[in-house]
């Protein structure tokens, strides 16, 4: 045991803890303690005199430390008074910081306190931080002790991960459900139609299919599309688009027939088709529907026929000679 006293002030009175076999260091420890703190040097051993009851002595020292520092090696892990006097210390809530001098098991009392980490080369910077740890009245991380790596820090992600998934969760639960809308989207190609799918809600929505164009007033009838990949994702992410590629239905397009039982002309419906609106239907599954797979919601968009006319020109019938042609 040491004890480095401030002369100049009482706020910094430094106990040291030892095994005997490390007094060299801890002479050297305590030099350069008074680089910081001009102190007298307390050794048991040349300090004790015959009769002095060490114990009381050493307790008295400890009950007028301000900051407790603990040399720790295996010798000093098998000392009975080193022992002693950390629980001492920590019994009187004194500024504890362990110096970790050579690597052994730390007591399990020092677990909760950083160390000074004293096995490497680089000591020069230990006793820097050492002295301004104690300079600055407090036992501040200096190095993170076995404990904290085997057992804090594991503690410390799986608590982190369980409060992030936990957040997720009710982020989940309690965000809107999915509301899918749909739109027209220019292809590039006569030959194909695209559809944008976008959910603006928190949770994925499901596309059912049933793609059909509706003509609405026109003298067509209304068609089924099919899909250009029939292995397309049919799932549309929160807060996402989906992408849907389709192409003429399995037969043409026919005209509707009119009330005298006659079909009209290509000419005929050329003269008024561009001035009509037609629309494309899809079945979507909802996030909230009451009753996945039976119940689901027709998502809609209308659109100028001429938007379409160059795929819907290319398959509609052709009447030889324009004429109408019989039911």
């Amino acid at each position: 045991m040491m004890t480095v006293e401030n002369a100049a002030s009482k706020k910094r009175n430094v106990f040291i803890s030892y095994a005997h076999t490390d007094r060299e260091f801890v002479s050297t420890l305590a030099g350069e303690l008074k680089q910081e703190f001009p102190a007298t040097v307390w050794i048991d051993e040349s300090e004790i005199t015959a009769g002095d009851e060490f114990t009381l002595v050493i307790g008295a020292a400890i009950e007028r430390c301000t900051h407790f520092l603990a040399v720790l090696s295996p010798e000093a892990m098998k000392s009975r008074f080193v022992q002693d006097e950390i629980h001492l210390a920590l019994a009187k809530d004194r500024k504890t910081i362990p110096v970790l001098l050579r690597p052994c098991d730390l007591p399990w009392r020092l677990l909760r306190w950083h160390y000074a980490d004293f096995t490497g080369p680089n000591k020069k910077n230990r006793f820097t931080e050492l002295r301004s740890a104690i300079r600055k009245n407090s036992n501040r991380p200096l190095s993170n002790p076995k404990f904290y790596y085997w057992v804090l820090t594991p503690m410390h992600a799986a608590a982190t991960g369980a409060a992030v998934a936990l957040l997720i969760l009710l982020t989940i639960l309690l965000s809107p459900p999915s509301r899918t809308s749909a739109t027209l989207l220019d292809s590039g190609s006569p030959r194909i139609v695209k559809l944008q799918l976008r959910n603006h809600g928190w949770h994925p929505s499901s596309v059912v299919g049933r793609y059909r164009l509706k003509f609405d007033d026109l003298p067509i009838e209304d068609a089924n599309l099919a899909l250009v990949d029939p292995k397309a994702r049919t799932m549309v992410l929160p807060q996402w688009t989906l992408d849907v590629f389709l192409k003429e239905p399995p037969t043409r397009f026919d005209f509707r027939p009119r009330k005298d039982g006659s079909y009209p002309t290509v000419a005929e419906v050329d003269k008024v088709i561009r001035d009509q609106t037609v629309t494309l239907e899809v079945a979507v599954e909802e996030s909230n529907d009451p009753a996945p797979g039976r119940q689901h919601h027709v998502r809609a968009t209308c659109f100028p026929v001429t938007r379409i006319w160059p795929f819907l020109r290319s398959n509609l019938p052709t009447i030889p000679g324009g004429q109408a042609h019989a039911p």
